[in-house]
């Protein structure tokens, strides 16, 4: 199911690629499916902080995978920049720096998220 919803975001950002879009929208979907999936793969690798509290360890999780969308979409932004070959870039300096600012609230996100999530995933286990 990872594969296919990689593969299925994968092909979202080759399609979103060409189109000369100059919004924030899609690089921000884009970054936090990112995000989200390898929030997923790390939660279900247990690699991460082990057999600790699952609540805690879905926080710092969910953090990791918040901090995550930022430096993503602004990779994004910069990478579909440089792909068109444009005399200018596809995305503002203040869009860039929007995104940027975004972190806090994508990483307190994360934490809400992730630690909302495990705790349901085990309570539904039991």
């Amino acid at each position: 199911m990872m594969r296919l919803a990689g593969l299925l975001l994968g092909m979202g950002v080759l399609i979103w690629i060409p189109f000369e879009d100059t919004t924030t929208s899609w690089v921000l979907v884009f970054a936090v499916a990112i995000g989200c999936l390898s929030g997923v793969r790390l939660y279900a690798s247990q690699k991460v902080l082990g057999n600790t509290g699952q609540t805690a360890r879905g926080a710092v999780i969910g953090a990791l995978s918040g901090l995550l969308v930022s430096p993503l979409a602004f990779g994004l932004m910069a990478f579909k920049s440089g792909i068109h070959g444009h005399g200018f870039s596809d995305f503002s300096a203040a869009q860039m720096r929007s995104v940027v600012g975004l972190l806090p609230y994508f990483a307190l996100s994360g934490i809400a998220i992730g630690s909302v999530s495990a705790w349901l995933f085990h309570r539904r286990a039991r």
